[in-house]
């Protein structure tokens, strides 16, 4: 699987690394001869700081979005239960034919998990 991390960046920063993870994603979606059938799961990680940005900017929302909607996976790390559950609202919102799915392990994921079409929990170290 390749991984596209969104760090914890500055603004200008986060335009250009969601930028330049659509152009990669554009380059990979034509597929060559030699990758025909081969294609790998993408996923983007990104930071709690990032979302907070990529939320309060419009641009930066629709970058992230446009590059969320054609890897296989976006997770979410060091993020409140409140962000948890807003990612899935944004998808759910701006794509309301998609189905989404959280999968969580504590009780500061029980939001994100109510919020998804399908949403698991699981039980882990955190509790129940």
């Amino acid at each position: 699987m390749t991984l596209h991390s969104i760090e914890e960046i500055d603004e200008t920063e986060l335009h250009l690394k969601i930028g330049n993870i659509n152009v990669e994603l554009d380059s990979k979606a034509r597929p060559s001869s030699a990758h025909f059938g081969n294609k790998r799961k993408e996923a983007i990680i990104v930071a709690g700081n990032s979302l907070i940005k990529i939320d309060e900017d419009l641009e930066l929302r629709e970058l992230f979005l446009k590059a969320a909607t054609r890897v296989d996976v976006v997770l979410a790390c060091r993020v409140s239960p409140k962000q948890k559950a807003d990612v899935v609202n944004l998808i759910k919102k701006r794509f309301p034919n998609k189905t989404t799915l959280s999968i969580g392990d504590g009780a500061n994921d029980v939001s994100m998990i109510l919020q998804a079409h399908v949403g698991i929990g699981i039980l882990g170290k955190e509790g129940q």
